[in-house]
């Protein structure tokens, strides 16, 4: 596994995505002031939403000019002519302190802490690793570490709860296990407001419909990466067998960067239409 990393850290792609990542990266200046998570502003939804989602068959009759949608959320879009709102969702997660994190929202010093202590590593390896981290973060909020998620169903309170540090791979993992095993666990973020019991129970029993409906779109895993997170099916594979495994050493995140990286890579050439998932 060290010298797959290794191979593709030297590579021609790493140094694209390295030369040209400002390019992508949403900034305070391309926030232009909204006061909101970099993966659904109007430069998200621009540049890479609107772009490169909307002609898509799946999203055909879905508006992507989400700032003349009657909702009181501005950064959210309703998927067809469903109830069911989508937003942006940040994927492979590297936020770091130095960009707000705080508590167990700091992945960045917790991935640095499980290199520094790994055991298998010497000072030359973890030097190499802790550098890559440092890339990874840098990453964090470009265009190429976005996708969509569905608003209803808090599943994006589930990805950063259950899926260990807010792990895409794990994510896909638990869609796959609704799909395949019509395991239940997906909708256990699955919240509402009301004090009234029966209210609050016929509140969540209507928002967990409006999601199984939008995931019954998808059929399976492997629809819903293509049309979420543009990811062909062979790519797929390998976020499930990833998705199985915690991060608990060192080891595990450098098997994670390097899956994160490929998808960078795999998405700089969708930014860049050099290749169309089709």
């Amino acid at each position: 596994m060290n010298e797959l990393i290794e191979e593709l850290w030297n590579s021609e792609e790493v140094k694209k995505l390295q030369e040209n990542y400002i390019k992508y990266l949403v900034t305070e200046e391309r926030l232009d002031g909204e006061d909101i998570d970099k993966d659904r502003c109007s430069y998200a939804w621009k540049n890479l939403y609107k772009e490169h989602y909307e002609n898509r068959e799946f999203w055909k009759k879905t508006c992507f000019n989400y700032n003349n949608v009657e909702n009181k959320r501005k950064y959210e879009i309703f998927f067809g002519e469903s109830s069911c709102r989508i937003s942006g969702d940040l994927l492979f997660n590297f936020k770091s302190e130095k960009d707000g994190a705080k508590g167990k929202g700091k992945k960045y010093e917790h991935y640095e802490s499980l290199i520094k202590n790994e055991s298998d590593f010497d000072e030359e390896k973890k030097d190499l690793y802790l550098e890559i981290l440092e890339f990874c973060n840098q990453m964090n909020y470009t265009l190429h570490n976005f996708g969509l998620m569905s608003v209803d169903g808090n599943l994006q309170i589930f990805k950063e709860n259950v899926c260990n540090m807010d792990r895409v791979d794990m994510f896909i993992y638990w869609i796959d296990s609704y799909f395949t095993r019509k395991d239940d666990k997906l909708f256990s973020r699955i919240m509402s407001t009301y004090r009234d019991e029966e209210q609050r129970k016929n509140d969540k029993n209507e928002k967990k419909k409006t999601l199984e409906l939008f995931l019954a779109k998808f059929q399976n895993v492997y629809n819903y990466c293509k049309e979420m997170y543009l990811i062909s099916e062979d790519f797929v594979e390998r976020l499930l067998d990833s998705g199985k495994e915690e991060i608990k050493c060192g080891k595990d995140v450098v098997r994670y960067m390097e899956l994160a990286i490929e998808y960078w890579i795999l998405k700089d050439k969708i930014l860049n239409e050099e290749i169309i998932i089709e």
